[in-house]
């Protein structure tokens, strides 16, 4: 942030800059509610908590990468990052994230390798592995 000097010294060549800046500032009236989520709703199943659903999701793709034989530091691992992941409330966002690179997938659009463990264990790996 700025204070108005700044800004003046920035901007004071812009003739109308400051003054539209303020006028626009004082029509805005935000409220934010940051204790609702705004994400959509990735699929998660009637009954099923996001952080049951994401864990459950994801050992089946790490199971299918293993042809069903887990070994237990897998598991173990697997464990420990599910907990994290759902200790930080971001199991929807993993879910919606998984959306958006099977459509990728689907669509042959390029993408980079994910820069966090979702990809890792299974949760991101295309649906047609995990079935």
């Amino acid at each position: 942030m700025k204070s108005g000097e700044e800004m003046a010294r920035l901007f004071g060549d812009v003739p109308g800059a400051l003054e539209n800046t303020l006028e626009i500032a004082e029509r805005c009236n935000i409220e934010f509610d940051f204790g609702r989520s705004k994400l959509p709703d990735p699929g998660v199943p009637e009954g099923v908590t996001a952080n049951d659903y994401m864990c459950r999701e994801a050992l089946n793709g790490l199971a299918k990468r293993f042809d069903g034989e887990l070994p237990d530091q897998y598991k173990q691992q697997f464990d420990y990052e599910c907990g994290v992941i759902n200790q930080c409330g971001f199991a929807l966002y993993m879910l919606i994230a998984r959306d958006f690179t099977d459509f990728a997938r689907t669509s042959g659009i390029l993408r980079r390798r994910q820069r966090f463990r979702g990809g890792e264990f299974g949760l991101l790996w295309p649906r047609h592995h995990r079935r």
